[in-house]
């Protein structure tokens, strides 16, 4: 009888705890203009207070060097940066036009909200030029 006792209080306890909540979001980068080719996708993992986050690109020239960033909104009107921009690493294109990168945000994304990735070319002096966009979508 104990033993019932027991497993029925641990039932009772598992069905009554509450659980991260996982969500998944991807989005593919499109170039944002003709003068542009670079294609992209982006992958957020966001569970428990942070959002696990990488980028991988391609048909980039080589060695251009891209900033990127995840914003709240769509393409088309860019929205507030989800963290600061020294969170995100640099990206620069290998000599196959390749270039990768890994990012944990502290915080997560809000599971009804909308983001977008974008990614920047980098210029002289720092300056940012947008090169490709793609809203994430909730995949899970």
């Amino acid at each position: 009888m104990w033993t019932a006792l027991v497993l029925a209080a641990l039932a009772a306890a598992c069905t009554d705890a509450v659980l991260p909540v996982l969500t998944t979001w991807q989005a593919t980068l499109q170039p944002t203009s003709p003068a542009q080719r670079v294609l992209g996708e982006v992958a957020v993992l966001s569970q428990s207070g942070r959002a696990e986050t990488s980028i991988k690109i391609f048909r980039s020239d080589p060695g251009v060097t891209y900033a990127w960033r995840i914003l709240t909104g769509a393409c088309g009107v860019q929205g507030d940066a989800v963290a600061g921009r020294a969170v995100y690493p640099q990206l620069e294109a290998g000599s196959d036009g390749v270039a990768e990168g890994r990012t944990t945000l502290s915080r997560e994304l809000d599971a009804e909200g909308s983001y977008a990735a974008w990614l920047f070319q980098r210029g002289a002096g720092g300056t940012e030029s947008v090169a490709a966009c793609g809203v994430l979508q909730r995949q899970r």
